[in-house]
């Protein structure tokens, strides 16, 4: 493959924190930033003959890699350093530098969830993206990227869940300094090689990935009590894993929020909110991201249910003119328009059942009284809204 030259390598970790100061961004996006980032970053992933995707073949980071994962945290950064007005004006070089890596792109938001390098490729993709979707709203021409959203979102749903020894088992450490982590817990004592995960089956539910790690009904405490404990690098992998879900829910348009996939993002939500430590926190997005990142599946369902509601009360009311002409029964049609308004006076308390399912035990009791009172005082208001209208 192709070689980094150091020189690139030095200016690339030179313009990120450049990039976060508004003047600056602004100064080098208007001297064509993401344009020079392109010429800089191949196209495609390494070919084959790598111990896995990211690494050379000595199991070190591969430069190229490097490269590209910089490059979109450097885009980010600029894009999202300014606001929304003015960074609109550079939505057409942000939306070539997609089109250029398109295909590179969707494989990236969709996640290579087989090492530290692919999901750090895959927090920087969301992040560029969200910034797409931040400037362009939902319609960016030619860029097509919404069956990797939904791909990536469920293989991260189901990440998160897992346990410490599973999710590094999975993806297991490759470099000399992801193993040395990988042997040490997140207080930094030697930990036991003979970690034994549960093997997860590939049929299994959200909530039985989030049983082998005290989940939805789970506990903590039970099994190996080794594989419970994160070490350095699985904390490293969780805490990225939980950075990408809370960057891909806000970004998640309606028409792609189907229930199985929102529900299991909530459960991931909450799970990880219930199990933050201080280890996570470091490579984390933080409680309040992964907060925003549930009230985000509340309001995506709440929506989604209120949507449905009134175009169904809306069709029912027009079957209604003419309905005893075609011998329909205006009655029935009154009674399922009746039941279209009954449950979305019942939404709010139907959204705090569903909280308090997928929360599990222990529960975290703070959790539960945040996203219920986003339930009570933003989305209730709009269910009751709807409910009266017309």
């Amino acid at each position: 493959g192709l070689a980094v030259p150091r020189v690139t390598s030095a200016a690339l970790a030179a313009l990120l924190p450049l990039c976060s100061a508004p003047t600056a961004a602004e100064a080098l996006l208007g001297a064509g930033l993401l344009s020079r980032l392109a010429v800089l970053v191949p196209r495609h992933a390494e070919s084959a003959g790598h111990c896995r995707p990211g690494y050379d073949a000595a199991g070190e980071r591969s430069p190229m890699h490097a490269c590209w994962c910089s490059a979109l945290m450097i885009a980010s950064a600029a894009l999202a350093a300014l606001p929304q007005a003015v960074a609109c004006a550079w939505l057409p070089q942000a939306a070539e530098f997609a089109y250029a890596f398109g295909g590179r792109l969707g494989a990236a938001i969709a996640g290579e969830h087989t090492s530290l390098a692919g999901v750090l490729e895959q927090r920087a993709a969301l992040r560029f993206f969200a910034q797409i979707r931040r400037i362009g709203g939902l319609e960016v021409p030619r860029l097509d990227l919404w069956d990797s959203l939904t791909g990536g979102l469920n293989s991260l749903s189901r990440a998160v869940l897992l346990s410490p020894a599973a999710l590094q088992a999975a993806m297991p450490p490759v470099s000399r300094s992801e193993r040395a982590r990988g042997a040490r817990s997140a207080g930094g004592a030697p930990v036991p090689h003979a970690l034994t995960p549960r093997p997860i089956d590939g049929d299994a539910t959200m909530a039985d990935v989030a049983m082998d790690y005290g989940g939805a009904g789970g506990a903590e405490s039970s099994g190996n009590n080794a594989s419970m404990s994160d070490t350095l690098y699985s904390a490293e992998l969780r805490g990225v894993l939980e950075g990408s879900l809370s960057s891909l829910l806000p970004v998640l348009p309606l028409p792609l929020a189907r229930h199985e996939a929102i529900e299991g993002a909530l459960i991931a939500c909450v799970h990880a909110l219930r199990l933050a430590t201080c280890a996570r926190a470091a490579h984390g997005p933080g409680r309040g991201p992964l907060e925003a990142a549930a009230k985000q599946c509340l309001a995506l369902t709440a929506a989604r249910e209120i949507s449905e509601k009134l175009e169904g009360r809306s069709h029912l009311r027009a079957a209604l003119d003419g309905a005893a002409a075609r011998g329909q029964d205006e009655n029935e049609l009154r009674r399922r328009m009746g039941e279209h308004t009954a449950a979305l006076f019942d939404l709010p308390d139907q959204l705090l059942a569903w909280v308090a399912s997928v929360s599990g035990e222990p529960a975290d009791r703070e959790t539960l009284q945040r996203l219920g009172d986003y339930v009570f005082e933003t989305l209730r208001p709009c269910a009751l809204h709807a409910a009266k209208s017309g």
